[in-house]
């Protein structure tokens, strides 16, 4: 990926966390467009889900304490 690809890529999940964090949805509706005007479709879906598993993850971790 070119410097700009990345710095698009970057942009699209701040944007897409910070719409999640107040939101609690949204991340890929942001991340998927945003990464498909600068790389294909597919490459956007795996680049898009990747930094939305690892918010998921930290989500799941913070509120453990809730699962009993």
């Amino acid at each position: 990926m070119t410097t700009s690809q990345i710095v698009v890529v970057m942009v699209s999940v701040i944007i897409g966390a910070i719409l999640k964090s107040t939101s609690g949805i949204g991340m890929p509706f942001v991340t998927i467009p945003a990464i498909s005007y600068v790389a294909t479709i597919e490459e956007a879906v795996v680049v898009g889900a990747l930094p939305n598993l690892a918010l998921n993850l930290a989500l799941v971790w913070a509120q453990r304490s809730h699962w009993s």
